[in-house]
């Protein structure tokens, strides 16, 4: 039911379309599971992320499952309430809207947002093609800031999103990995949304724009030293601080965009 769904949405509508419009809603929600070796010396080790897209016939979002279960009890706990909650300004978030990339990072207490042109990747179409699910896809190849990615995009689901940056084929990515394995989304199933969701630029005032460069330097030194990091933005003392140790002593040298 859902596939004769999504065929009836989307016959006819021209995905490449842009409008002014300002806010979409999201008519499907896509589940994928990132996997990310963030430390290329602990490839046993990724980083494993469940993560949800967005479709709107304009726009798409890409966020993290479980900032979706946490940020309000969050809210909550600092005094704040349902009505003055707003999912969108809270969590890190990655919006393709209107020919614009807007990729929004927290770290800690502390927001970032990166704004540019949405990538042009120039995808090579392959003549292979399988099933995924109930969906025929069809692989493509292309380079995306020092990787070689690997994917499978659907036809029959004519909107060029997919996930993470990875956009601009002529039909949904459903899964994608690079040549090294290093970065593999996988694809978890879709739905039509029950729930109205907005996609829309966050432009609180506590958001701090910079560049892809500039948040990278400043992700890099949290990893080096979380505890340093969070006695800074936090205002705590070492001892008031739980940390993972393990987690904590990996490296962070294999960021998704190799090159900028």
């Amino acid at each position: 039911m859902i596939y004769l769904n999504l065929l009836l949405l989307f016959s006819g509508t021209n995905a490449y379309a842009t409008t002014d419009t300002k806010q979409d809603t999201a008519l499907f929600q896509v589940a994928y599971r990132m996997i990310h070796i963030e430390d290329s010396t602990r490839k046993n080790d990724p980083v494993i992320s469940e993560m949800i897209l967005y479709m709107g016939t304009d726009e798409s979002l890409f966020r993290m499952l479980a900032d979706e279960e946490s940020m309000l009890l969050l809210h909550i706990s600092k005094g704040g309430t349902e009505a003055t909650f707003n999912l969108n300004e809270a969590c890190s978030s990655q919006i393709t809207s209107n020919g614009k990339s807007i990729q929004t990072e927290r770290i800690v207490d502390n927001m970032y947002q990166i704004v540019e042109e949405t990538p042009q990747i120039q995808w090579q179409l392959t003549d292979e093609t399988k099933h995924i699910d109930q969906y025929r896809v069809q692989k493509a190849i292309g380079k995306f800031r020092g990787r070689t990615y690997r994917v499978w995009f659907s036809p029959d689901i004519p909107l060029p999103y997919g996930p993470w940056k990875l956009n601009g084929l002529p039909g949904l990515i459903l899964e994608a990995k690079d040549e090294r394995a290093e970065i593999i989304f996988e694809f978890g199933g879709i739905e039509r949304l029950n729930k109205h969701v907005r996609i829309e630029q966050p432009k609180s005032f506590k958001i701090k724009l910079l560049n892809l460069n500039e948040y990278q330097k400043i992700y890099r030194r949290f990893r080096k030293d979380p505890i340093a990091f969070m006695q800074g933005s936090l205002g705590v003392s070492r001892n008031q601080i739980n940390t993972n140790e393990d987690r904590s002593a990996a490296q962070f040298n294999n960021p998704l965009e190799k090159e900028i």
